[in-house]
């Protein structure tokens, strides 16, 4: 069948068939190759800009679990200041001790209604005292020095038209009992 083509045909199916070995392979083999290498690499940025973001929020989260950590200790070592719930009454007592050491006149001492926030408990009073002004400076001074946290709200005070008469002074006042540590109970 060869035989019978002229010289010129003969070199025009050389031409295709060396044509067709070079880019047949590409049209047959490596063009669906290279489309579903083109859909893997796509796939592969994909996943690159996700994992980039998930290990952002990952180092995110080691830093906060870090911060935590450094919190939790910050608040161990702190718990001192705290009162213990069932030293409020120890609280109460002191104040009355504290008006007998300072000369002042406790009127009233009234505990409010306790208010829980997160891991602590706020325990706040109410004081109506009345005395001298040093001897009501000197009360201040002895509830600032408690060793746990109190905290003086407001201070009011109020005085009559006569110089020598002692002043009236309303004191709301509140310490913190620390209720759960870490999750758990103190």
């Amino acid at each position: 069948m060869l035989d019978n083509l002229q010289p010129r045909e003969k070199k025009m199916l050389i031409i295709f068939i060396v044509v067709s070995l070079i880019f047949g392979p590409y049209w047959w083999i490596y063009r669906p190759i290279r489309a579903e290498l083109e859909i893997k690499q796509s796939r592969l940025e994909s996943l690159k800009r996700t994992m980039m973001i998930e290990s952002r929020k990952l180092s995110n989260r080691a830093k906060l679990e870090r911060e935590h950590k450094e919190m939790l200790a910050r608040l161990q070592r702190s718990q001192d200041y705290f009162i213990r719930a069932e030293e409020e009454i120890d609280k109460a007592i002191y104040l009355n001790d504290l008006s007998l050491e300072t000369g002042i006149n406790l009127i009233s001492l009234k505990p409010d209604r306790l208010r829980t926030d997160q891991i602590y408990t706020k325990i706040p009073y109410r004081l109506e005292i009345r005395g001298d002004y040093d001897s009501i400076l000197d009360y201040v001074e002895g509830i600032s020095k408690v060793n746990y946290l109190t905290r003086i709200n407001n201070l009011n005070i109020r005085s009559s038209v006569i110089p020598d008469e002692e002043l009236q002074v309303n004191i709301e006042l509140t310490t913190f009992s620390l209720d759960q540590l870490e999750g758990g109970v103190r």
